[in-house]
């Protein structure tokens, strides 16, 4: 079984991906791959959802929120992404205490999400297991307020 720890995820951009060409704003994101060690992680993290991760995709799954369908630990490029509704291009992270600690890490994966045309809403931990229903508000606000 995989672990993060038993590998290296460089933050970097896909070869040529600064002189690909640009659609509708946004560089193209289908001619970005996806390493097969990271589909294999994605697997991997589904089956060992941590308890937030559980609980906040209870409340996404099979289309409860506002009918958009969300992905969960879906992989792009070299990152995975915690939940995905791929029609309103979101993603949405829980970050943890580890967070902390990968502040500018984090800062360049959601440049890279947003140079592709996705944005990433950042969740907490604490709000996830403690203010559900807050949550579940946040998230059908940027539902619908982004662009499709």
């Amino acid at each position: 079984m995989l672990r993060w720890n038993d590998i290296t995820i460089a933050p970097c951009p896909p070869e040529g991906a600064r002189k690909s060409k640009i659609i509708s704003g946004y560089m193209n994101y289908k001619n970005i791959k996806t390493p097969p060690y990271i589909v294999e992680l994605a697997k991997d993290l589904r089956h060992n959802m941590t308890m937030s991760e559980e609980k906040l995709w209870s409340v996404l799954r099979m289309k409860q929120t506002g009918g958009y369908k969300f992905r969960c630990q879906h992989p792009l490029y070299r990152y995975i992404l915690d939940f995905y509704c791929h029609e309103k291009r979101l993603a949405i992270e829980i970050d943890g205490k580890i967070h902390d600690s990968q502040k500018e890490y984090d800062r360049y994966r959601d440049e890279f999400l947003m140079s592709i045309g996705i944005e990433t809403l950042r969740i907490t931990v604490e709000d996830v297991l403690n203010n559900i229903e807050i949550v579940k508000e946040m998230i059908r606000i940027k539902l619908t307020d982004s662009k499709s």
